[in-house]
């Protein structure tokens, strides 16, 4: 008998806003999903365990690891021109697979993003990750997708990338990471049959920029001065693609503060320098000012 299998080439991740026609990923390298029933014993003094039920958060997880493949304009993460963008709605969405057409599929509905991030290393591709709590359900089945135009996509190398940050100058930057992190609370209530009755993100929401390079001109900050006159930068990194290098995507930290300054170097080798910086977006809305318009 042939054994057949479901190859990377068989299968789609697709997601959108809950209620509207999912989408297709470009450049997904990883997809990962799974639920938990939390079954807890039931007992009752003189008679030992008398059943065994659910009890807590009815609650998947889900994981997509990408390469960043399309502009910011293009990814329905990010894309906040025409007031979308993911990052703060519930969402749904499915892998679709099959070894002879993509008739299968793993759905999971009334999700929520709970991180995003990229990041980029000299000579690498610029990633693009980020992971979703389920609190709907997690089912077997898919819907029908929508499939982009593959004229948007355009793959962004170490080469292809900028970090623009005050003494930055002729240093040569190594590599970035970007991430931000968002805090959802799901409110439930009696009779809600394990579902949520509502949903609260916590602010502030906290973004973390880290990236390393190799030191030129860079003069090392005081360290008194940075506590006792504390001065917010604004970081920039920059994603170009195409021969005509024309920015792709652009992720803008505005107040962002430097957290922690790091100094290495060994025989034969170039001094290298490591920073992290910390901002926080304070309230509903400003999320979108973190990848403006390109």
């Amino acid at each position: 008998m042939a054994v057949t299998r479901v190859a990377s080439f068989n299968q789609d991740v697709c997601i959108a806003e809950e209620g509207t026609v999912p989408q297709k990923l470009f450049g997904v390298q990883g997809f990962e999903g799974n639920w938990e029933l939390p079954l807890t014993p039931v007992k009752a003094a003189g008679y030992g365990m008398i059943n065994h039920d659910p009890q807590g958060a009815l609650q998947g997880d889900v994981s997509i690891s990408r390469l960043m493949t399309q502009s910011s304009s293009a990814d329905p993460l990010i894309n906040y021109s025409a007031g979308g963008g993911l990052l703060a709605v519930p969402i749904s969405g499915f892998l679709i697979y099959g070894p002879s057409g993509l008739n299968q599929g793993f759905s999971f509905t009334n999700s929520r993003v709970t991180s995003y991030s990229s990041s980029c290393e000299v000579g690498g591709i610029a990633s693009s990750d980020f992971s979703l709590s389920v609190y709907g359900n997690m089912v077997s089945g898919s819907g029908t997708p929508t499939f982009p135009a593959r004229g948007v996509l355009g793959v962004a190398i170490g080469s292809d990338i900028e970090v623009e940050v005050l003494g930055s100058g002729t240093n040569a930057v190594q590599g970035y990471n970007f991430r931000i992190d968002l805090d959802w609370e799901p409110l439930y209530g009696i009779g809600g049959l394990g579902q949520p009755v509502g949903y609260r993100l916590n602010y502030p929401l906290e973004v973390k920029v880290d990236f390393d390079m190799i030191v030129d001109t860079y003069a090392v900050e005081n360290l008194s001065g940075l506590v006792c006159a504390r001065s917010p930068e604004s970081l920039n990194i920059i994603v170009r693609t195409g021969c005509e290098r024309a920015v792709g995507t652009l992720i803008t930290v505005p107040n962002a503060e430097l957290q922690s300054t790091s100094f290495s170097s060994t025989v034969n080798d170039n001094l290298m320098a490591s920073f992290s910086y910390i901002a926080y977006v304070q309230q509903s809305g400003d999320i979108s000012n973190l990848f403006p318009t390109v």
